[in-house]
C-alpha cells in the first residue's frame, strides 16, 4: 500500500498513507505462526477518577458476584424449587408468578465493606494493589456515616439511608405497604427510593406488594383461560341443556332448552316447576324419541340434573356431564342463545308479557329456521335437508312454495329425493368445517382481547392457590367481601380440567373448582402461612350441590362467538 499504491486510491487509503509516512520505521515480517495477537501495550494504568460505582438497581447480576466460597453458588444454574438453603428446613414453593431470592450479592458485601472503612479506617482484604485500593475509595467517596448509619450520597438530592439488615428492610418494606394504605408497586417504589437504597430494592419492593395476602384477597382482576373448542362431526353427537327464569304467568316459570352442538338445533319446553322429573319427561319426549341415541349432555350441577333425570341418563346410558360451578362458558353453546330466545318470545308477546307462554313453541321453531352465520345453514336445513316452506312462500309464490309436478313418474320423484338425500352428508360436512373455522377465529380474537390476563400454565399439585369469589364479582352488595378466598392447596386436576384442592392442614374440600377460578398465591412468608385462617366465603347454594369428582365432569370453556349476544 505504501510502496506500490493502487492507481486510484480512495480517500481513506490516502489519509492512512499520509497518516503513516509521518513517521519513520522499518517494516519487518512477523510469521503469523509466530504472532502472539494483541499484548496490552496501549493500556494505561487506570487512574482514581476512572472508577465510578454504577447503579446497582437495574444492571447487578448476581451470578456474576457469586463468591467461590459460597455455599448457595453450585446451586445457581439449578431451579428455585430445587435450591436447598442452609439453615431453612421449609421446601421452597415453586410458584409460576412469584419471586424467590435467596442469595447474598457480593453487592451487599461491598456495603458492608465500605461501613466498616469509614467507621473504622480499615480497608477490606481483598484490597492489595494500589488499583484495588483506589478502586475501593472511589466507590467510597460516594457514601458517608452518621449515628453509625451508612448514608448514600446523591448531589443536588436528599440522601438515601442503605439498609443492609434483612430484618430492617422487611419492616421498611411493611411500613410503606402495609402502613400506608396497601398501595401499589409504583407508588411503594417512589416512597422508599426518597429515604432508602440497598441492592435490587426495586426487585424486592415488587415481590413484598404482590406476596401481600390481604392484597391478593381483594385482587380486582380476574383472570382468563384461553377457550378451548369442540369440532363434532356428527349429528346430535352433543346436546347442552340449561333452564332459564322467567316472570311468573299463568303457573310458568321456567323454560328449560336443549341445543345440538353441530346443527344448532333447539327445543324447548315451559315449565311450571323445576322438577327432576320435568327435565326427564322433557328429554325423552322431544330430544331422544324425536332424534335418537344422544352421544353425550352437559347440564350445570343444578338439583334440576339430579334424580330422575340421572336414573333416566343411566337406563338410556347417555354419557352425563356437569359442569364445575360458576363456569356458564362451559355450557354455552346453550346458554348463549337464552338472551335471543327470550327477547324473541317478550317482543311476540307485543306488551301482554302474561302471554309468554304461548310464544315458545314458535320462538323455538324461529330458531330452527334462522340461517347461522357460524355454519352457514339454518338448522333445520341441516336436519332435513331441505329448506323450510313459510307462509310467505304460499303468498308469494315463490319456488319453495310450488309443489312438485303433479304428471312426475315415480323413477323421477325417486332420482328427486336421492339427489337431496346424497347432498345432505355433503351440507352437513361443509357446515362443520365453517362452525370449526368460526370458533377458530373467536378464539384467537378471544386470546387477543384478554392476552394480559390469560393463565397459560398448569398449576401444578401441591402449590398455593386463591379462589376466585365469583359471587362477589356478580353482585353490587358485597363489596366489602373477599373477591378471593384461600389460599389452598392443590391436590390434582380432574380430567374434566377442574381442580380439586385441600385446605392448608390437607383436607380435602368437597368441591371442584372451575380452572378459571383458580390463580396462584404468592407465599410471603411459609410461617405466616401456617397461621393463616380460612376466610369466610359468600355463601351460594350452587356450591352446596358440587361433588368431588366425575369421570364426566367437564370444565373446558368454548369459544365465545362474536356475533352472537351473551348472557
Amino acid at each position: 500500500m505504501l510502496e506500490r499504491p493502487d492507481w486510484h486510491p480512495s480517500a481513506s487509503i490516502n489519509r492512512w498513507i499520509q497518516g503513516i509516512l509521518n513517521y519513520d520505521f522499518t517494516l519487518v515480517h512477523v510469521p503469523g505462526k509466530e504472532f502472539s495477537g494483541p499484548d496490552g501495550l496501549s493500556r494505561r494504568t487506570p487512574n482514581v477518577w476512572d472508577y465510578v460505582e454504577e447503579e446497582v438497581d437495574e444492571t447487578e447480576n448476581f451470578v456474576l458476584y457469586a463468591m467461590p466460597g459460597d455455599p448457595l453458588a453450585p446451586n445457581l444454574n439449578k431451579p428455585v424449587s430445587s435450591v436447598s438453603v442452609p439453615g431453612v428446613h421449609t421446601p421452597v414453593p415453586s410458584l409460576p408468578t412469584g419471586v424467590v431470592r435467596v442469595y447474598l450479592t457480593r453487592t451487599e458485601e461491598h456495603l458492608g465493606e465500605i461501613l466498616t472503612y469509614l467507621q473504622e479506617d480499615r480497608l477490606p482484604s481483598w484490597a492489595n494493589t494500589d488499583m484495588d485500593k483506589a478502586r475501593f475509595q472511589a466507590s467510597a467517596i460516594r457514601y458517608f456515616v452518621r449515628d453509625d448509619a451508612l448514608f448514600r450520597r446523591r448531589p443536588g438530592r436528599i440522601p438515601q439511608k442503605v439498609i443492609l439488615d434483612s430484618e430492617a428492610r422487611k419492616r421498611v418494606l411493611s411500613g410503606a405497604h402495609e402502613g400506608v394504605g396497601h398501595r401499589g408497586i409504583e407508588a411503594v417504589t417512589a416512597t422508599l427510593k426518597l429515604r432508602f437504597y440497598w441492592p435490587k430494592m426495586e426487585q424486592d419492593i415488587a415481590a413484598h406488594v404482590k406476596s401481600c395476602h390481604e392484597c391478593q384477597l381483594r385482587h380486582t382482576g380476574q383472570w382468563k383461560l384461553p377457550p378451548t373448542i369442540s369440532a363434532p362431526t356428527r349429528i346430535w353427537e352433543k346436546v347442552h341443556i340449561d333452564v332459564m327464569f322467567m316472570p311468573k304467568a299463568h303457573g310458568y316459570r321456567y323454560i328449560v332448552a336443549a341445543r345440538d352442538n353441530l346443527t344448532r338445533v333447539t327445543e324447548g319446553r315451559a315449565l311450571r316447576n323445576l322438577s327432576t322429573q320435568n327435565l326427564a319427561n322433557f328429554f325423552w319426549e322431544q330430544i331422544y324419541t324425536r332424534y335418537g341415541v344422544i352421544s353425550r349432555v352437559v347440564t350445570d350441577n343444578g338439583g334440576e340434573v339430579k334424580k330422575a333425570f340421572e336414573l333416566l341418563m343411566d337406563r338410556l346410558q347417555v354419557p352425563h356431564v356437569h359442569i364445575s360451578p360458576y363456569n356458564a362458558q362451559a355450557n354455552g353453546v346453550v346458554e348463549r342463545g337464552h338472551f335471543i330466545m327470550r327477547e324473541a318470545i317478550i317482543k311476540a308477546c307485543q306488551g301482554n308479557t302474561s302471554k309468554w307462554p304461548e310464544h315458545v313453541a314458535a320462538a323455538f321453531y324461529a330458531d330452527r329456521i334462522t340461517v347461522s352465520r357460524q355454519t352457514g345453514y339454518s338448522p333445520y336445513f341441516l336436519l332435513h335437508g331441505r329448506h323450510p316452506t313459510l307462509p310467505m312462500d304460499l303468498t308469494e309464490a315463490t319456488f319453495l312454495g310450488k309443489p312438485f309436478d303433479t304428471h312426475m313418474s315415480t323413477a323421477d320423484l325417486l332420482a328427486h329425493r336421492v339427489r337431496q338425500v346424497q347432498r345432505l352428508p355433503a351440507d352437513i360436512h361443509k357446515a362443520a368445517e365453517r362452525l370449526r373455522n368460526h370458533r377458530l377465529r373467536s378464539k384467537a380474537q378471544f386470546e387477543r382481547h384478554f392476552r394480559l390476563r390469560l393463565i397459560h400454565r398448569e398449576i401444578l399439585p401441591g402449590q398455593m392457590v386463591l379462589v376466585a369469589n365469583s359471587a362477589v364479582f356478580r353482585s353490587l352488595d358485597k363489596k366489602s367481601k373477599p373477591r378471593y378466598i384461600g389460599p389452598y392447596r392443590v391436590v390434582r386436576r380432574n380430567q374434566g380440567g377442574a381442580y380439586i384442592l385441600s385446605e392448608l392442614d390437607g383436607t380435602v374440600i368437597f368441591t371442584k373448582f372451575a380452572a378459571a377460578r383458580v390463580v396462584p398465591y404468592i407465599a410471603r412468608d411459609p410461617l405466616t402461612i401456617r397461621s393463616l385462617t380460612r376466610q369466610e366465603e359468600v355463601h351460594d347454594p350452587q356450591l352446596e350441590k358440587d361433588v368431588l369428582d366425575s369421570p364426566s365432569s367437564d370444565d373446558s370453556t368454548e369459544a365465545s362467538s362474536p356475533d352472537t349476544d351473551s348472557e
